[in-house]
Order: structure tokens, then C-alpha cells, then sequence
């Protein structure tokens, strides 16, 4: 589905859905990660890991992960025809499976409407060393 809005509208509405995602990450919302998450994202962690949907909701659900604090840095948002590219740079608090996460990660993530409905259907994260 070809997006309707002007270049800005969607960036003031990508802008304010990546806020959102931010909030449920540091509130574990399960509920709104399954609404913003497409069903066949591709999710490449810090790791070089490749997760599904299934596996990063699970993370959130069972608690492994419990972020405290997001900081954002920097954010660019390239709107495309029917995608639009974010790439973020957060400072991330923290823990992740009993380890302390007080790092800055480089996201992209890529967003597009699936069934009349942005959604992420990409998302690549780098830890950045120091």
C-alpha cells in the first residue's frame, strides 16, 4: 500500500510510533510490541543473531530482558514509497539475561504498512564500542 501522507506527515508519524516502541521497550509492552512488530519481521541483534517475532516478544514476555532507561541521541528517518528507514542512535539501561546493559547502540529499522498498518518488518542493531 503506497503511503497517502506528505513526506513530513509521515515523518512526524514514524517519528512519534518510534517513541512508542521506545516506551513499550522500557515498559515491557508486550501488547503494543505485538501491534508495532510486523509477524514476519527480521531482527538482526547486537550478536549477528537473526530472531523472529516469536523469540523477541518472548524475551519481553518472560522478562529476560528488563530495560530501564532509553536515551535518545540521534534520529534520521528516510521516507521512501512505501517504507520509511529510521536510524537511531539510544543509550540503553538495563539488564539482559542477569548482565547490566549500559551501552549505545545504532539501530535501523525499517518500517511499512502491513494490511493498512505501519509496522517494523526490519530492525538491525550495533553495539557501539568504545
Amino acid at each position: 500500500m503506497l503511503n497517502i501522507l506528505t513526506k513530513q506527515e509521515t515523518i512526524l508519524l514514524i517519528a512519534e510510533l518510534e517513541d512508542v516502541l521506545l516506551a513499550s521497550m522500557t515498559k515491557c509492552n508486550v501488547k503494543c510490541l505485538e501491534l508495532l512488530l510486523a509477524d514476519t519481521i527480521i531482527f538482526l541483534d547486537e550478536f549477528s543473531h537473526i530472531l523472529d517475532k516469536d523469540v523477541v516478544i518472548e524475551t519481553y514476555r518472560s522478562k529476560l530482558i528488563n530495560i530501564y532507561d532509553i536515551i535518545l541521541y540521534k534520529r534520521d528517518i528516510h521516507v521512501f514509497e512505501s517504507a520509511v528507514v529510521v536510524f537511531s542512535k539510544l543509550k540503553v539501561n538495563g539488564i539482559y539475561a542477569m548482565n547490566k546493559i549500559n551501552d549505545t547502540f545504532q539501530y535501523i529499522r525499517t518500517w511499512t504498512k502491513v494490511e493498512g498498518e505501519w509496522k517494523v518488518i526490519a530492525n538491525s542493531c550495533t553495539i557501539m564500542h568504545h
